[in-house]
């Protein structure tokens, strides 16, 4: 080994003893806003030993050149598999690296890849190296927990590999290598795969700031409460069965067309060779033959000129029993329109996969060499496969997978320019004619589709299809949206963002208030206070305390797994508009929020008995995931000293004290406040606002029964529920109605 220093020098004589070089001490995960981060992170407690002293340039030569090698080499989405560029460059220089580093981005590579594998365009933007009093924790943002963890010890195993024997003695005893571990992580994601379309509209919903929830390959939940929509893959919530099997019925939909008065092909549905023969009579040459339900072009035969060729592509389209569609081929290119919302939004042209020969390569050869393009990932593009089907389209040619092309000379492979078979998208949608985007428009309204894909063939896309002729030989309630987004040649589309615009037009249209109450004892009564106060104005309110949970006053019934994450859980519920819940400050700093953001955040005092700095670092994670506005009691100086920075205008003042310093600077400047005083010969509640009252509440709590401690608690709660629905932006005038339910509560 080519030591770089004394210190490392020093260290050596330890590692030549050390057994466990890298030990993996403790896992967890934060869910929602936490101490590291905004969203879900996954962390793991490391114990390097000497290594922790050392850096990579103590490893011999060969080091760096087999860490980059087996870990940027990992296929991805992005270049260098996701790893900081400067970390990169240090390793190809040879430079200092320390050993946590060399792990983390280890990490960061195999999640980056992990999500190419499940077609999941989101990656990791998030990762930390934390040295604290209880060692090197790494910290990384997290979407799936469980992975996560798998993929620390992956790349744990896959640098310990890497390692000279000396510091690692047990190199070639364990059960299992990194490839066999990357192998299983791979098929464990690869279940999971994502179809392109979701992954694209996932992507492009999380990139605006919608809640999205998977819950499947193709189904995407979005929005909370009341707001959310589903998507099935590119097909909204909304469309009918009717019209997506009447598109998946190819004759149905030419007889829709049709009606539409639409330009179509003609067509003949037939069930025997016998039938065939007739339907050739009545249409003549050239011919298409297809079956009359499928996707993908799959078993579609083209340009047919003779009656041994129909008869053969009936037969092969017919093989499993499925009715077939004869009709008259129509010249030109194949073209997509996609209609989102009644509006043609982009245009393809899709041309068949082709090679061209450079005078010494087989077609074998070049169609390998085309397959290389990092775009064909099943995902983006895809490959050509060398299957019977282009087997016997060059014997149709006379040619062989080993012919040698002359140089220039091109020859297609397909007779249909199906994407999926390999075709190459062309974008062109600034050049499409108005007649012919209106033509795709009404098919779209008459099928009654908010997205469809049209299959449209003309010769020429610029001109009218009343001056060049042209027809709509498919629809497709479900069209692809990645040929749009990475067309091979022209103006990529944004093409996902346009079909959540169906759903979410506007910005934080897709979101539900939260309001947090946050702190440690008494959480609950002004949770369950603010419940009240906001069913009174007419929301309809999800409650989640940490034992219990209800909508609209009505117990939730969660079994325990759903407690533990109630408000995650409420949030899904379609009938309601608004949720209160209660977050303890220590267990956020332990465990994470859950939640990612609230917009109003009501805190309370800090009990004396508790830890302070813990609840000081989760007070932290709340005002980092506050949108909006603070309630805070005058009195509450570790609060109000976090929220020194805050707009004035964005925080509440609530107390009990009339003549509180604070709250009167506070109602002076204009702000909102929430005080008990005498007014009109009673104890109230007064809420103000640009230094004026605005409305009052009845202050008295409880029964005579009560104590004196139970009874200020209680009107506490009220005054802090009361800011809260204020902050939230209720209107005074609409809080009238709370009085009456809080005397109900009582």
């Amino acid at each position: 080994m080519d030591f770089q220093n004394n210190k490392e020098q020093d260290a050596r004589g330890s590692l030549l003893f050390l057994h466990a070089p890298v030990k993996i001490l403790s896992e967890e995960t934060l869910s929602g806003a936490n101490i590291y981060h905004d969203r879900s992170v996954a962390c793991i407690r490391v114990d390097f030993g000497p290594l922790a002293e050392i850096s990579s340039c103590a490893m011999d030569s060969s080091f760096s050149y087999a860490y980059l090698r087996r870990f940027v080499s990992l296929p991805s989405f992005i270049p260098l598999n996701g790893l900081d560029k400067i970390f990169v460059e240090k390793l190809r220089r040879k430079e200092s690296v320390a050993f946590p580093q060399l792990l983390l981005e280890a990490i960061l590579s195999i999640e980056t890849h992990l999500a190419r594998e499940m077609h999941d365009l989101e990656t990791v933007d998030f990762a930390v190296v934390d040295n604290n009093e209880s060692g090197t924790s790494l910290v990384w943002e997290s979407k799936l927990p469980r992975l996560s963890l798998k993929v620390a010890q992956a790349a744990t195993l896959g640098l310990l590999e890497l390692l000279p024997r000396q510091l690692d003695p047990e190199q070639g005893k364990r059960k299992e290598t990194f490839e066999q571990h990357l192998a299983e992580l791979e098929k464990l994601v690869r279940r999971r795969r994502l179809a392109a379309s979701t992954s694209t509209l996932k992507y492009a919903a999380r990139k605006r700031g919608i809640p999205c929830k998977l819950l499947g390959r193709q189904h995407l939940l979005l929005g909370e409460g009341m707001h959310q929509a589903r998507l099935f893959a590119s097909m909204s919530g909304t469309t009918s069965s009717a019209a997506q099997k009447s598109c998946a019925d190819k004759r149905q939909t030419n007889r829709l067309l049709r009606d539409l008065r639409l330009p179509c092909t003609r067509q003949v549905r037939v069930g025997s060779e016998e039938e065939t023969l007739i339907a050739i009579e009545k249409l003549g040459y050239p011919l298409v033959v297809k079956p009359q339900k499928g996707n993908r072009g799959r078993d579609v035969f083209v340009k047919l000129s003779s009656p041994f060729e129909a008869l053969d592509a009936f037969n092969r389209a017919h093989q499993k029993g499925r009715d077939v569609i004869i009709e008259r081929y129509v010249p030109g290119t194949d073209h997509r329109l996609l209609v989102v919302g009644n509006r043609c939004v982009a245009a393809l042209k899709k041309l068949p996969p082709c090679v061209i020969g450079d005078g010494h390569s087989t077609i074998e050869k070049l169609i390998d060499e085309l397959n290389q393009d990092p775009l064909r990932d099943g995902f983006r593009r895809y490959v050509i496969k060398k299957d019977v089907d282009l087997q016997e389209r060059l014997l149709a040619n006379g040619l062989t997978f080993s012919t040698v092309l002359e140089e220039n000379k091109k020859v297609t492979l397909r007779d249909t320019a199906n994407i999926s078979t390999g075709g190459l998208p062309i974008d062109v949608t600034d050049r499409v004619h108005p007649d012919n985007f209106s033509i795709a428009e009404r098919a779209a309204r008459g099928m009654d589709l908010d997205v469809a894909g049209i299959d449209f063939i003309t010769e020429d896309i610029s001109r009218s299809y009343k001056e060049c002729g042209g027809a709509i030989i498919e629809i497709n309630a479900r069209p692809g949206l990645c040929i749009h987004t990475w067309p091979a040649e022209g103006k990529p589309r944004n093409v996902a963002s346009k079909v959540l615009d169906l759903s979410f037009p506007a910005a934080g249209s897709s979101r539900i208030p939260v309001l947090a109450v946050a702190g440690d004892k008494g959480i609950g009564t002004v949770a369950r206070y603010l419940d009240l106060a906001l069913r009174a104005t007419g929301r309809s309110v999800a409650l989640a305390l940490t034992k219990e949970a209800s909508v609209n006053g009505r117990p939730a019934e969660l079994n325990p797994r759903q407690q533990e994450q109630a408000p995650l859980v409420l949030l899904r519920d379609p009938d309601i508009d608004t949720l209160v819940t209660t977050v303890s400050l220590r267990k956020t700093v332990r465990r994470g929020m859950l939640l990612e953001r609230t917009d109003v955040s009501v805190i309370m005092d800090r009990q004396v008995n508790g830890d302070a700095k813990q609840f000081a670092t989760g007070l932290d994670v709340l005002c980092n995931a506050t949108d909006g506005c603070y309630v805070v009691d005058a009195s509450n100086s570790l609060a109000l000293g976090r929220l020194s920075t805050t707009d004035p205008a964005k925080i509440v003042l609530v107390s009990d004290q009339a003549n509180n310093a604070r709250l009167e600077q506070h109602k002076q400047a204009g702000h909102k406040v929430v005080s008990l005083q005498w007014h009109e010969k009673a104890m109230a509640i007064l809420l103000w606002s640009e230094g004026k009252v605005v409305a009052s509440f009845n202050a008295e709590v409880g029964s005579s029964r009560d104590g004196r401690t139970r009874k200020n608690r209680l009107k506490n709660g009220k005054m802090l529920a009361i800011a809260a629905a204020f902050a939230l932006g209720i209107p005074a005038q609409d809080l009238a109605s709370v009085d009456h339910a809080f005397q109900l509560s009582d």
